[in-house]
């Protein structure tokens, strides 16, 4: 057992988090409703694991207002969300009680923000890239390959790409060749790339090609 002998009102998050001292040593950061929730004041005994739960509650809360600010800005993936967290010094056991509670709340969905991010994408991308990019943020196989299996590359916009790109170009075999490269590098599939390209008027089109 220890006894708490101080606790201060500091000035940090706005005045919310109260200093816990046992023994005359700082335990860590306390918000005011923990404090009350674990009956926390100066004179009581306490176990140790009771102050240590108190603390992992208050950095719950606090955890979670800092989440719920920065997905209100712009939607991000659970990988995402873990290593922003940690980024801002948050325990693993933590991190993992505040993406449950979000979860819960479908504050956090991988496969609601993949599908948004790939209506997103899909105006300039192609599936090849866009695939990359969801597992890059750590999005499972299994929800990327499903959400993709929904998307059906646009010619339209694989065509206004093109158009940009042909721009004061001469439609000649080396052009043709280097918007093939242009067009798969942004990860369209081969036979997208193809029913677009091959509606241009190509000069030496009895060249072999891509």
């Amino acid at each position: 057992m220890a006894i708490i002998t101080n606790i201060v009102k500091t000035n940090k998050s706005k005045g919310q988090l109260y200093e816990l001292f046992i023994d005359n040593e700082s335990v860590g950061y306390y918000l005011l409703e923990t404090i009350v929730k674990h009956n926390l004041k100066v004179g009581r005994e306490v176990e140790f694991q009771e102050v240590i739960d108190a603390l992992n509650q208050t950095s719950i809360i606090l955890a979670t207002e800092k989440v719920l600010n920065l997905i209100s800005k712009s939607m991000k993936s659970k990988n995402e969300i873990l290593k922003y967290l940690k980024d801002k010094g948050y325990n693993i056991d933590v991190s993992n009680a505040v993406i449950s509670k979000l979860e819960e709340y479908k504050y956090i969905n991988d496969e609601t923000y993949s599908k948004y991010y790939v209506a997103s994408l899909s105006k300039k991308y192609g599936n090849k890239k866009i695939k990359f990019e969801l597992l890059k943020k750590g999005i499972s196989d299994s929800v990327v390959a499903e959400v993709l299996s929904e998307n059906i590359e646009n010619t339209d916009v694989v065509k206004e790409l093109a158009n940009k790109y042909l721009k004061n170009k001469i439609l000649n075999y080396k052009t043709k060749t280097k918007l093939f490269s242009h067009l798969a590098s942004k990860g369209f599939e081969y036979d997208t790339i193809n029913s677009v390209i091959n509606k241009y008027n190509w000069s030496n089109e009895n060249e072999d090609w891509v």
